[in-house]
C-alpha cells in the first residue's frame, strides 16, 4: 500500500549482523521519505563497525525506474536487490548477461583514431583541432562498442537458453507451470536479461577534462606528447612531471560543474544508446552502472594508462558514482553534489561509496549529519549509497599480516570481503583510498 513497512524484524536483522559480523549475506536497506530515523540510525551504526553494510537504496528512485519499464505500482513496490545491487522483482525478472563494459578502453580507441578492423575510423587526438571533435570521436566509438556489447549479450542469452535449461527455476517464475517455457526462453514482466554495466566512466571523464584543459585550453601540452606519455605508461623521460599536471586537473567528486558535466554527459549518451537495442528474450537492453567486486583491476589493465594520470596497473574508480581514489579534495557533501548532477533514473542500478575513518563518526552530531547526507542523496535522485568505515591502523596491520587479522572486513563493490582473502594489490588499493576524517553539517 506504499506505507512504511519497518517492523521488529528490521532491527533484529541489523542487531544480528552486529553481534555476528560476516560478509554474507549482503544486507540492503530500502530508504524512503518516511523511513524512521531510529531505523536509519541503526543501519548507520552497523556500517560504523566497518562491516560495510547495510547499503542504502532509494525506494522512490527504484520504483520510479520500474514504473518506467511498464511495471505497475503495486508490483514495483515489491522490488528487491539481486547480485551486488541489481534491482529485480522476485519471480518476474532474471539476470543473465551483465558484463563489465570498460569505458576508458573506448576512450583509448578514440585517442588513437579507432583500431583497424575494430570500430569506426575517427580522428585521432593529434588530428583534432578542438575538444568538441575529440568528444564527438569518443561518442562515435562508444556508440559502436555499446551496440556490439548488446549483441554479444544476446548471443550469450541465446546460448544459455539452448544449452543450459533451468526447469526448477522456470517453475518458480510467474505463470511458470502454466506456460511450460524455460526461464531463459520467455519474456518476463520485467525483462532484464540483458544489461550493460558501465565501469570507469569517472576515469574517462577525468581524462577528457584534463585533455580539454591542458591540450586545448592552455595548449601547454601537445597531443603527440600526451599520447607518447600514455604509451609509455607515464614512465618515460619527463613523464612524472607531466603526469602531476594531468593529476592536478579538475576531478569528479569535488562539485566542479565542468568535469561533473562530462560524467553526466557520458552516462546520458550511453543510456540513450543502450535502450535502443532489444534483448534475446523479448525485452529491451537496459543500462546499468554496477562496478562488481574486482572488475576495476582488469578494467584498468585493458584500458592502459589514461589521461587522468592513472597508470596501467592502477585499478579504475571503484563505483559508478564514486570519485577515483584519492581525488576527493572537499567534503562528503561535495561528493554527493557531483553524483547528483548525473541523471540516474535511466539506470537499473548505480553505486556510490563514501569512506570515513572510525573517528570521523564517533560523535552523535557526526551520525546525525551522516543521516542527513544519506537522506539528501537518496531523496534528490541518488539510487544507492554505502558507507565504508575503517580503523586505518587496523587496516594497515591487516594488510601487513592478513592471517593475524582474519576478521577484518572491507566493502568491495556491492559486497563485503575479508581483507585476508584479498590479493596484495587489492589490499594496497584499499589503503590508497581517501577516508574522510570528519562528517560536517551541510
Amino acid at each position: 500500500d506504499g506505507k512504511d513497512a519497518t517492523n521488529p524484524l528490521s532491527y533484529l536483522i541489523l542487531r544480528a549482523a552486529e553481534v555476528c559480523p560476516t560478509p554474507h549475506h549482503t544486507i540492503t536497506m530500502r530508504v524512503h521519505e518516511g523511513t524512521p530515523s531510529e531505523l536509519l540510525q541503526a543501519g548507520l551504526r552497523l556500517a560504523r563497525t566497518g562491516l560495510g553494510m547495510p547499503a542504502f537504496v532509494s525506494d522512490e528512485a527504484n520504483i520510479r525506474f520500474l514504473q518506467a519499464q511498464g511495471i505497475d505500482t503495486a508490483t514495483a513496490r515489491d522490488y528487491n536487490m539481486a547480485g551486488s545491487q541489481s534491482v529485480t522483482i522476485t519471480g518476474r525478472s532474471r539476470l543473465v548477461a551483465s558484463p563489465m563494459f570498460v569505458v576508458p578502453r573506448v576512450l583509448g580507441l578514440a585517442i588513437h583514431g579507432g583500431a583497424e578492423g575494430f570500430g569506426p575510423r575517427t580522428p585521432g587526438l593529434a588530428e583534432c583541432a578542438d575538444f568538441e571533435t575529440v568528444f564527438e570521436a569518443f561518442r562515435t566509438q562508444l556508440g559502436q562498442m555499446l551496440e556490439l556489447q548488446a549483441e554479444f549479450n544476446n548471443v550469450t542469452i541465446r546460448s544459455i537458453g539452448r544449452r543450459y535449461p533451468r526447469p526448477f527455476d522456470s517453475v518458480l517464475m510467474a505463470d511458470g507451470l502454466e506456460l511450460g517455457v524455460d526461464v531463459f526462453r520467455r519474456t518476463l514482466p520485467y525483462d532484464n536479461s540483458n544489461f550493460v554495466n558501465l565501469i570507469g566512466v569517472v576515469n574517462a571523464a577525468d581524462a577528457l577534462m584534463a585533455i580539454k584543459r591542458l591540450v586545448f585550453e592552455e595548449r601547454s601540452v601537445s597531443a603527440e606528447r600526451l599520447v607518447e606519455a600514455l604509451e609509455h605508461n607515464w614512465d618515460g623521460q619527463g613523464d612524472e612531471e607531466l603526469r602531476e599536471r594531468f593529476l592536478a586537473a579538475p576531478k569528479f567528486g569535488n562539485d566542479d560543474d565542468e568535469v561533473d558535466g562530462l560524467v553526466a554527459a557520458i552516462y546520458a549518451f550511453a543510456a540513450e544508446q543502450i535502450i535502443r537495442y532489444g534483448n534475446a528474450t523479448g525485452g529491451r537492453c537496459l543500462p546499468s552502472a554496477l562496478t562488481i567486486g574486482t572488475s576495476p583491476w582488469p578494467g584498468g589493465v585493458v584500458s592502459g594508462a589514461t589521461a587522468d594520470g592513472r597508470r596501467r596497473e592502477e585499478p579504475l574508480a571503484e563505483e559508478s558514482m564514486t570519485p577515483m581514489r584519492g581525488r576527493e579534495r572537499g567534503t562528503p557533501w561535495d561528493v554527493i553534489a557531483s553524483a547528483l548532477k548525473v541523471a540516474q533514473d535511466p539506470y537499473q542500478s548505480t553505486e556510490l561509496d563514501i569512506r570515513f575513518t572510525r573517528e570521523a563518526l564517533a560523535s552523535p552530531e557526526a551520525m546525525a549529519n551522516l543521516e542527513d547526507l544519506v537522506r539528501t542523496y537518496l531523496g534528490r535522485g541518488g539510487k544507492h549509497i554505502q558507507i565504508n568505515v575503517a580503523d586505518l591502523d587496523e587496516l594497515r596491520r591487516a594488510s601487513e599480516d592478513p592471517e593475524g587479522h582474519a576478521d577484518v572486513t572491507v566493502r568491495l563493490g556491492g559486497t563485503t570481503a575479508y581483507v585476508a582473502q584479498l590479493s596484495p594489490a587489492m589490499r594496497e588499493e584499499i589503503l590508497a583510498r581517501h577516508y574522510f576524517e570528519a562528517m560536517p553539517a551541510r
